[in-house]
């Protein structure tokens, strides 16, 4: 569970075992910085941004990777791998623009 815990708290979790997906969802932190290995792993950082966020304004209403919009709340493990930036708009609004069909 503590591990289910730190991904959320990130702002992402694994949905299925074994897959290298994960669903984006809403982190507990304005800015967080994952550093990356340089020898396991392509990029430098990952750097995870949803200004504003706080109490009572926890949805995603978009996403972008690199300045580019996600269409789907997706991440694969080799994106994250590759550093950059993801930035999340958050919103109070209950009808988020960012979802899953």
């Amino acid at each position: 569970m503590s591990a289910w815990f730190v991904f959320s708290a990130m702002g992402f979790y694994p949905v299925t075992p074994g897959l290298p997906e994960y669903r984006i969802g809403s982190p507990l932190f304005e800015k967080l910085t994952i550093h990356l290995s340089e020898r396991h792993h392509e990029g430098e950082r990952f750097v995870i941004e949803a200004p504003g966020n706080g109490p009572g304004v926890v949805l995603v209403s978009k996403a972008s990777l690199d300045g580019e919009t996600l269409e789907q709340p997706i991440l694969r493990h080799d994106t994250i791998t590759a550093g950059g930036l993801l930035r999340l708009q958050m919103s109070i609004d209950s009808q988020p623009k960012l979802r899953l069909d």
